[in-house]
C-alpha cells in the first residue's frame, strides 16, 4: 500500500520506538528521520528500474522537422519527463505498424554533425537514429535522417521521484524497503548499528528489496538488472 512522506517517518520512529509526529517538521528528530527516508529512497530507486518510475513518451517523426520536445509532444505516463540527474533512458523503439524496429542513440554531436556535413537533407523510409539533449528542464530528441512517410516512435525512460518534501507526497516506488533501509540509519546514527539489532536490520532490507524486485521483475524483467550494492 502506498505511504505518505509523514507516514514513512511515523513508521520508522515507531520502529525506533520514538512518538508519532503530525509533521515531519514537527521536530529536529522526525526531520532527521526525513532525511533518512530520502536517502534510503534514492538507494532503492537505483536498485532497479522500477515500473512505477518509467515514463513513456509516443512521438509522431515527419519530415522535414529534425528536432523535437519529448516534454511537450506524445503522450508521457506519471509522473512527468522533466529530467534530473538519476534519469535514464531504458529502451527506445519505432512502433509503426506493421513492422516496429529498435531504434539506435547516437552522441548528439555526431547527429548534428553529419546533418551540417550532408549536402541536401537525409531521408529514409525508416529512420533509425538520433540523439537525444536536455535543455531548460526539457528532453530534446534530433533525427539523423527524416522519414519519407509518417513514423511512430516510442521513448521509455526511468525517471526517479525527487525528494519527499511534503508530509502528503506518497513515495512510488515499495515502502518497505525504503522504510527498513532508513531505520538501519537511524540505528547507524545512534551508534546502534553493531550486533544482532543492526544486523537484523540490514537482512530485512535486503529481504523486503528482494521480494519487492520480484514482484517487479515478473512484469519489467527483461528489461533491468538488479544490484543491491
Amino acid at each position: 500500500m502506498a505511504k505518505t512522506y509523514l507516514q514513512l517517518v511515523n513508521k520508522v520512529l515507531a520502529r525506533l520506538r520514538e512518538s508519532q509526529v503530525s509533521s515531519v517538521s514537527s521536530s529536529s528528530y522526525a526531520a532527521l528521520v526525513g532525511e533518512f527516508i530520502n536517502d534510503a529512497k534514492k538507494v532503492v530507486e537505483d536498485s532497479w528500474n522500477w515500473g512505477c518510475l518509467r515514463n513513456t513518451v509516443s512521438l509522431s517523426i515527419t519530415a522535414p522537422t529534425r528536432t523535437y520536445n519529448l516534454t511537450s509532444v506524445g503522450s508521457v505516463v506519471a509522473p512527468n519527463l522533466v529530467p534530473n540527474e538519476r534519469s535514464i533512458l531504458l529502451y527506445s523503439r519505432d512502433v509503426t505498424t506493421p513492422d516496429p524496429f529498435p531504434l539506435t542513440q547516437y552522441p548528439i554531436d555526431y547527429v548534428q554533425e553529419q546533418y551540417d556535413l550532408a549536402s541536401t537533407p537525409q531521408t529514409t523510409p525508416t529512420p533509425c537514429g538520433y540523439g537525444l539533449y536536455t535543455y531548460q528542464d526539457s528532453v530534446y530528441i534530433e533525427v539523423l535522417e527524416t522519414p519519407t512517410t509518417s513514423r511512430t516512435w516510442k521513448f521509455v525512460f526511468k525517471r526517479p521521484q525527487d525528494d519527499l518534501s511534503t508530509d502528503s507526497t506518497v513515495l512510488l516506488v515499495p515502502a518497505q524497503p525504503v522504510i527498513l533501509l532508513a531505520t538501519n540509519y537511524a540505528l547507524n546514527e545512534r551508534g546502534e548499528e553493531v550486533g544482532e539489532a543492526g544486523a537484523e536490520a540490514e537482512k530485512k532490507y535486503l529481504n523486503a528489496l528482494a521480494d519487492a524486485v520480484a514482484l517487479d521483475r515478473s512484469k519489467y524483467g527483461k528489461d533491468v538488472v538488479f544490484t543491491n550494492e
